[in-house]
C-alpha cells in the first residue's frame, strides 16, 4: 500500500512503471556483476515473462551455460501473467534500488530535486559515493534495511522463480530519507482518546494518516465495514503473498492486526472483497499457477472465518475481476485466469440475504451462485477494471483487454433489475485509461484513483444544492435513493469531464 523508497515518490500506474522500471533496469542492473546472479536472472526472466508471457523461445544449446541459466529462470514463472509479472519486476527491483525513479533519464523528479538531495546527503555523509551510473551522492544500502526497516520476509519465490538475495552491494540510486514524524498527528492527554481520524482529513485534498503499523501490501482487496477499514490478502514487499487482515480503525487512524477465528482460506491476490451488512464477502483471486473460484466470508463483528455451502455450481476460477454488492447481491464479471486469459464478460450474483442467514446459524445457503443472461451491448473481455453500485445499477470503470486499455470516455453500466447492459458516453477532459485502479462510490460520486490522478464521477440530481448538498447526505439509505432517482435514465444522460484544482482532479457531471 505504501509507495517505495520515499513519501515523495511518484504515483505510477502500469504497465507505464514497468515501462520505466525496464528502462533502469536494463540500463543499470541487468549487466551489472556487482548484483548477484540470481536477481540478475530473476529481473530477466521477469521481463521477458512481463512483455512476451509463458516462455515459449527454444531451449538453448548445451554448450551455452548463461542462456540455459536464463531459459531456465524463464520457464520456471510458468503461466504467470503479464500484469502480475509486471508487478513483480518492479518490486524485485525496489529490493535492489529503492529510489530508481530518482533516475534522472526518467525525468520523474524535478533535476533542481535531486541535485539538492545529493548535495545535502554528500554533506551529511562527508563522502562522495558513486552511484550505480556514476551520480555523485548515491549511497550503497542494504535493501532490506533500507526500503523495509521492520521485514522480517525473506526475498520473493514468484511461482518456484529463482530467489532474489539481499547484498550490501546492490546499488541504491539515491540513500532514502529519514523517516520523519507526521506533522498531522497532533498529541492527545494522557489516557485520553486519539483525535478522531475522520475529523482530521483535508476537504477536498488528500490527508496523510499514521503509518505505523499499516500493511505494506499490493494486488490486495479492502473494504470499510462501518469505521473499520479490513486489508486481506494480496503480496507483501517481499512478494510472497499475504494471509494476515490487518484493520484501519477510522476514529482513531490506528492500525491493528487481531485474531481471526475460524478457518482461514487460501492466500490469494488479485480477489475482491465487499461489505454486505456486517460481512466481508471475498471472492476468487489467483493463487500459485491457478485461480480461485470461492466465497470465504469474514464476520467483522466476531472477526471470524466463515465458508457456507452454496448449491450449484460457481462462477469459473478467476482473479482481477470486478465485484459490487447492489440489490442485495453481490455481482462478480470480467477478470482473467492463467489458463484462459482474459475472460468474456459474463455476469454471475450471488444472493447475499440468504449468505448472511446461512453465517449466522452456521447451515447451508438455500441459493447459490447464478450466471445472469443479459441482454443489450456487452462490454469487451476485461480485467483489473473496477465496479461500482449505483442505486439499481453497477459502473464499470477502466480495466485492460486482449485489445489494450478500456476507454474511459465510453463507461458501461449493468441494469441489475432488468439484467442488461448500456453504455454511456462521456465528453470534455476524459482522464486517461487505466487498469489495476481503485473506485468507490460516495453520495453521488464515483471516485477513480490511479496513476497520479483522482476522478470522481458524478450525476448531480434534480434540485441539489451542489457540494453541500452531496455531503449532507447522511445515510447510505438515502444516498441509494437519490442515486436511483438520478440513476432512472442514465443512458440518455450527456456526461462531461472537467479538471478541478490544477488537472489533478476531474469531474464527470451532466453536460448542460
Amino acid at each position: 500500500m505504501r509507495g517505495s523508497g520515499a513519501s515523495d515518490a511518484p504515483v505510477l500506474g502500469f504497465p507505464e512503471k514497468f515501462d520505466l522500471a525496464l528502462r533502469y533496469g536494463e540500463e543499470l542492473v541487468h549487466g551489472n556483476d556487482a548484483i548477484d546472479v540470481s536477481d540478475r536472472l530473476l529481473l530477466d526472466a521477469l521481463a521477458k515473462q512481463a512483455q512476451h508471457g509463458a516462455c515459449n523461445a527454444p531451449r538453448p544449446s548445451l554448450f551455452d551455460a548463461e542462456g540455459r541459466a536464463r531459459y531456465s529462470a524463464w520457464c520456471q514463472l510458468g503461466n504467470t501473467s503479464k500484469m502480475e509479472a509486471m508487478f513483480m519486476y518492479t518490486r524485485a527491483l525496489e529490493e535492489l534500488a529503492p529510489e530508481w525513479w530518482r533516475w534522472p533519464p526518467l525525468e520523474l523528479v524535478p533535476p533542481a530535486t535531486n541535485e539538492a538531495r545529493a548535495d545535502g546527503e554528500c554533506g551529511e555523509a562527508g563522502a562522495d559515493t558513486a552511484a550505480p551510473n556514476g551520480t555523485a551522492g548515491a549511497e550503497a544500502v542494504p535493501p532490506a534495511a533500507a526500503n523495509h526497516p521492520n521485514s522480517t520476509e525473506p526475498p520473493p519465490v514468484p511461482n518456484g522463480a529463482v530467489t532474489p538475495t539481499a547484498h550490501p552491494a546492490h546499488p541504491a540510486h539515491v540513500a532514502p530519507p529519514s523517516a520523519t514524524p507526521l506533522a498531522s498527528e497532533p498529541e492527545h492527554p494522557p489516557g485520553g482518546a486519539p483525535p478522531s481520524a475522520l475529523r482530521r482529513l483535508t476537504v477536498g485534498g488528500w490527508t496523510r494518516l499514521a503509518e505505523q503499523g499499516a500493511p505494506a501490501r499490493y494486488r490486495h482487496a479492502c473494504v470499510v465495514v462501518g469505521a473499520r477499514l479490513l486489508v486481506y490478502g494480496g503480496r507483501a514487499n517481499s512478494g510472497r503473498l499475504a494471509a494476515s487482515i490487518c484493520v484501519l480503525d477510522l476514529l482513531s487512524g490506528v492500525w491493528s492486526e487481531p485474531t481471526i477465528g475460524g478457518a482461514a482460506p487460501e492466500q490469494r491476490w488479485g480477489h475482491t472483497m465487499c461489505a454486505y451488512r456486517g460481512l466481508a464477502i471475498v471472492f476468487g483471486g489467483h493463487r500459485g499457477r491457478g485461480s480461485l473460484c470461492d466465497t470465504p466470508v469474514l464476520d467483522t463483528q466476531s472477526m471470524a472465518w466463515a465458508s457456507p455451502s452454496l448449491p450449484g455450481p460457481p462462477p469459473p476460477p478467476r482473479g482481477t475481476h470486478a465485484a459490487a454488492v447492489c440489490a442485495d447481491r453481490l455481482w462478480v464479471m470480467g477478470g482473467d485466469s492463467p489458463a484462459a486469459g482474459a475472460l468474456q464478460m459474463d455476469v454471475w450474483s450471488l444472493p447475499l440475504r440468504g449468505l448472511a442467514e446461512a453465517c449466522s446459524t452456521r447451515a447451508d445457503a438455500a441459493r447459490g451462485w447464478e450466471v445472469a443472461d443479459t441482454s443489450g451491448g456487452v462490454p469487451p473481455p476485461c480485467r483489473d477494471g473496477t465496479a461500482c453500485a449505483c442505486g439499481p445499477r453497477v459502473l464499470l470503470i477502466g480495466g485492460a483487454g486482449p485489445s489494450g486499455y478500456a476507454p474511459m470516455a465510453s463507461l458501461w453500466l449493468l441494469h441489475v433489475e432488468e439484467l442488461s447492459w448500456s453504455a454511456v458516453h462521456t465528453s470534455g477532459s476524459v482522464p486517461r485509461p487505466r487498469a489495476g485502479h481503485c473506485s468507490a462510490t460516495a453520495a453521488q460520486a464515483a471516485l477513480t484513483h490511479g496513476f497520479t490522478e483522482l476522478q470522481v464521477v458524478a450525476v448531480p440530481a434534480a434540485g441539489d444544492g451542489g457540494p453541500a448538498g452531496a455531503a449532507a447526505a447522511a445515510s447510505a439509505t438515502s444516498q441509494e435513493q437519490a442515486l436511483s432517482m438520478m440513476l432512472q435514465r442514465l443512458e440518455e444522460l450527456q456526461l462531461q469531464w472537467r479538471n478541478l484544482e490544477g488537472g489533478t482532479t476531474s469531474l464527470l457531471s451532466q453536460a448542460c
